[in-house]
């Protein structure tokens, strides 16, 4: 079953976007923890957690890592085969399980998760794991060559 992905160019475009809102989440993350450290410094009491701060810019750069998470995933690669699709079934399959076990930990210890952190979670183990997986066929495949050349 052939699959119709995105052009290579753009999981280049994905990693900028990236970049990009994951740099705006984490300055809106040191303003918040910096105003609640200052909070906590000019009171008389202890804070037991800190504030949440959710602005605009948190929930846009979330759903643009989101975007871009999704459009790497579903971009082309280089050297698009049966195989590479078979490794990206099972890259995904095991991502989705551990995806599973991780949200009930998580549940039976913190009753409070995010659907767009699971989602998240499996986004990047999936990434990581398909990487992996390229990684290693590369390996093998350039071991192959220079057995063959010997």
């Amino acid at each position: 079953m052939k699959i119709a992905f995105l052009p290579n160019w753009c999981k280049y475009l994905s990693i900028a976007l990236f970049v990009a809102a994951f740099f705006v989440d984490y300055t809106e993350s040191i303003k918040a923890f910096t105003a609640g450290y200052n909070a906590a410094l000019n009171s008389n009491y202890h804070l037991s957690a800190p504030p949440t701060i959710t602005t605009w810019k948190t929930v846009m750069s979330d759903l643009f890592i989101f975007l871009s998470m999704m459009v790497y995933i579903f971009s082309k690669d280089k050297t698009d085969d049966e195989y590479i699709n078979n490794m990206r079934g099972k890259a995904l399959l095991v991502a989705l399980l551990v995806t599973i076990v991780v949200t009930f930990i998580f549940y039976v210890f913190e009753k409070n998760i995010d659907g767009l952190t699971v989602v998240l979670i499996q986004f990047l183990l999936y990434i990581v794991l398909f990487q992996v997986m390229k990684f290693v066929l590369r390996v093998r495949v350039e071991g192959i060559d220079e057995e063959e050349n010997v």
